[in-house]
């Protein structure tokens, strides 16, 4: 398979996820969407981690700047994934009440005959 076939049965793979996703409750959306953010902060985070123990014993002051700054990495590492982690929380609760709006609203509708139903009933006693 040359890598032109490659490139374009990528591109048809991603435009197929892109046509699912266009089908998808906006919530569920910016779900997918803080998912994808949450793995790239917990990338950071690991690296921040890594850099921290890698420069920690280090006595040089270059290593001791390259600790500062892995420490202020891992600490905004930190911080927006307990945001996003949180943020996710909120929506899925907020998709999950919508969804049970939707069934209560739908059972509470099932009870009722429908209108061709009514036409019928009125249509009988009309006679």
């Amino acid at each position: 398979m040359s890598i032109e076939t490659t490139f374009n049965s990528k591109r048809s793979e991603k435009a197929t996820i892109e046509c699912e996703n266009d089908e998808e409750n906006p919530i569920e959306q910016r779900i997918a969407a803080l998912k994808k953010q949450l793995d790239i902060e917990l990338k950071v985070k690991a690296g921040a981690e890594t850099l921290l123990t890698t420069y920690s014993g280090q006595r040089k002051e270059s290593s001791r700047k390259m600790c500062d700054e892995a420490q202020i990495l891992l600490k905004d590492a930190k911080a927006k994934v307990e945001y996003i982690r949180l943020e996710m929380k909120r929506l899925e609760n907020e998709l999950q009440s919508a969804n049970e709006k939707k069934s209560t609203t739908h059972n509470e509708q099932s009870l009722w005959p429908s209108r061709t139903n009514n036409s019928t009933i009125r249509t009988s006693f009309s006679h």
